[in-house]
Formats: C-alpha cells, structure tokens, sequence
C-alpha cells in the first residue's frame, strides 16, 4: 500500500522491482533501507490526519438551570393533596430530556420532602414550627442563589374551583437587587405598585407561555407577574402553573405517564424555543 502511494506520488524515484532484482544481496537491502527512509520522511511530512475541528465546543462552561419541582408533600400547594408527586413526575422527566442535550440541571427537591439544600429552617425563615408558602419562596430563592443558578423554573398545578377550564399559565418573577425592599426574612411587598421587574424574566416567561401554547392548544392569558416578593437571582426565571386539577379530565388524564411526558416535552421544547429566539444560549 505504501509503495503505491508512494510510487504513484514520487513516480521514477521508487525502485522497480525489475531494478531491485539485478542488485546483489548486499546492496539490495541498502537500497531497500535507504527509500524505506525516504518514504517515512515523506509520510510524516503530509497531514494524514483529520484536520482539526475549530468550532468551539459550546459544552465548555455549562451554565446552571435550576427545575423546581413545586410544592413538597409537606406543604401542598392549592389544595390538591397529590401535586407535589405530579410536579416531581413532570421535573424528572424534564430534566432528563434538557440533561441528554448537554444542559447543567439540578433539581430542588428529587421526593415529597422540602428544597434538598435544607434552606428551610424553622427555627429562622418560620416562627411557627411549620413550612408554609413564604418559607418555601425564600428556601428556593437561597437554593437558586447557592447554586448559580442562570435560569429557574418552578412547576405547579393549579386547583381552582371556581374556574375549572384546563389552562396553562406562566408567571415572572422579580429583580435579584431587592434589599431596600426586602430583608430577607420578613417583608413582603406588593411589586404591582413598584413596577419592579427584571425584563429577562419578562422576556422569559412570555416566549416559555407563547410557544407552549402553541403546542399545546391550551389556553393561556400570557405571562403574569406573581404580585408577590417572587425574588430570585437566576437571570431568568418563571413559575407555571402547567394545567388546573379542579378540571375532571385533567385529573384523571394526570395520573398517566403519556400526559406526564405530554407537560415535559412541551416545557422543553418551549424552553429551546427561548434559546433560539433570544440567541442567548446557556453555554459560555
């Protein structure tokens, strides 16, 4: 193979074999040596490798997302006392999905129990002795904060009674910088009066709520603000609440893996949606 190669490329400088018979012995094996020489000089010179791919690797410096998985069983949310279990079921899945394309993902809570990082402490965020909805804001704000989190995602079921229309809604939360307004602990303000919103999370929640909807043919009243101290410190960062568990059917078509993955491929595929549209990819 060599020979040819060579032959083909150096024509007239690779003995014949009608040239190499007429030698002795002795100076055969010279000869052989010598162009054996000259042929691994010349391979090593050329490039017979693949070039080199220059493109950068977008999976460097993955930055972090952060999937909250809703209420705990400790703490159960609208009334529906299984809605921590669907949120999980959702989350799980979702973030396999996002994990197989690379992403950075962790889980505030992977069971019933509360944010894993123990941020909920009863005896500081809760003078009661029980978890209630302010603890469990702060506790995934500190988790959000602890963890670097560039985007947030916090998946819910609503339960509402009094309108019991299968409906998707998407929900932005507020600036990072709000110590003036919050001491961590105690103070909650109304952000409706103070126009207080971080536009990434805006931008976020409204394309995350256009495109799902699209897939989704559900109906959906855009992106709301939360009216409450919602603060987080992910660059973007939404809640939804993904269907309402008072409908009938939605209950009942909940308890199935098809409509489980149903709300995970649609989270997905709106969230790509966002990284397209927006070109801010959540690779360094």
């Amino acid at each position: 193979m060599v020979s040819k190669l060579v032959k083909y490329l150096l024509p007239g400088i690779f003995p014949s074999h009608e040239s190499l018979t007429e030698l002795k012995p002795s100076n055969k094996l010279k000869t052989l040596t010598k162009y054996l020489l000259a042929t691994t000089f010349f391979l090593s010179s050329m490039n017979l490798t693949a070039p080199e791919n220059k493109t950068p690797n977008p999976h460097n410096e993955l930055k972090t997302i952060v999937i909250d998985a809703g209420h705990s069983k400790h703490y159960k949310g609208d009334g529906d006392k299984l809605e921590w279990k669907y949120t999980l079921d959702v989350a799980l899945m979702l973030v396999g999905l996002l994990k197989e394309d690379g992403y950075n993902v962790i889980l505030t809570r992977t069971d019933e129990k509360d944010v894993n990082d123990k941020s909920i402490n009863k005896g500081d965020l809760n003078y009661d002795g029980y978890v209630n909805l302010k603890d469990e804001i702060l506790a995934r704000n500190k988790f959000s904060e602890e963890n670097n989190a560039y985007a947030f995602l916090s998946l819910h079921f609503d339960n509402n009674k009094k309108d019991t229309t299968s409906k998707t809604q998407f929900y932005f939360y507020g600036l990072k910088n709000y110590d003036e307004l919050n001491d961590g602990k105690k103070n909650f303000v109304n952000l409706n009066k103070l126009n207080y919103y971080s536009p990434d999370c805006v931008t976020f929640a409204e394309v995350l709520s256009e495109y799902y909807s699209l897939r989704n043919m559900n109906s959906s009243s855009g992106a709301l603000d939360l009216g409450v101290l919602f603060m987080n410190h992910a660059k973007y960062a939404a809640l939804v609440e993904l269907d309402n568990l008072a409908n009938p059917k939605v209950k009942k078509k909940i308890k199935s893996e098809e409509e489980i993955e149903k709300y995970a491929n649609n989270l997905y595929e709106s969230f790509k949606t966002f990284e397209l549209r927006n070109k801010n990819y959540f690779f360094e």
